[in-house]
């Protein structure tokens, strides 16, 4: 069990650190009655965030009812956070986060695009332990190429850990990076991005 995944697992159920094995049981049941629910929806994107949701959900008890969470719930009320086993290293530039995203979708993800006018829009989503991962474009006509649009993100559950996105021709150059928070999935997606190198 890692610190990540426990405060995860925190969050997601709404509980404290120090809530019994009683809250925490109630607290799981009460969410996977909601998104139980869920499955039986009409649109086909809510029966999948369900399943998966309820996947999590089923991994939110065997971490949060361990034996060694009460080692992480101390720490968390403590305020001791360090983890030995989190690298300290350096972010990953957030350009290769976006490359690899892009590149793992395109091999690995469930693709859909539509035409809306002379706009394509394509849409390719994979799914990797507990995050979302998105990459989105916008294709005009080659006309008005200068307003191609590409859009990178990751998401765990309803929590945001990157957004990137770009023009094809950006007046300054740059890529805009709106949200990027490190953790464990960062060297998750690197790696699967490095297994499909191997495979070509």
């Amino acid at each position: 069990m890692s610190r990540e995944s426990y405060e995860y697992y925190l969050q997601l159920l709404k509980v404290s650190p120090d809530a019994s094995d009683e809250i925490v049981r109630t607290a799981i049941v009460r969410e996977l009655r909601l998104w139980t629910n869920r499955t039986n929806s009409h649109k086909l994107e809510v029966r999948q965030q369900a399943e998966r949701m309820i996947s999590i959900l089923e991994g939110a008890g065997e971490v949060l009812l361990a034996p060694e969470r009460k080692v992480w719930a101390q720490r968390l009320l403590e305020g001791d956070v360090a983890s030995p086993e989190t690298p300290n290293d350096l972010p990953v530039d957030a350009g290769l986060i976006a490359k690899t995203i892009e590149q793992v979708a395109l091999v690995r993800g469930q693709r859909t695009q539509e035409r809306k006018g002379t706009v394509l829009y394509k849409r390719t989503a994979f799914f990797h332990r507990g995050i979302d991962y998105v990459f989105e474009e916008l294709v005009h006509k080659k006309y008005q190429a200068e307003l191609d649009f590409k859009r990178c993100h990751a998401l765990q559950h309803v929590l945001l850990l990157f957004d990137w996105c770009c023009r094809s021709v950006e007046i300054s150059g740059r890529d805009n990076v709106k949200v990027y928070i490190p953790g464990v999935w960062v060297p998750d997606l690197i790696a699967i991005g490095r297994e499909i190198d191997l495979g070509k």
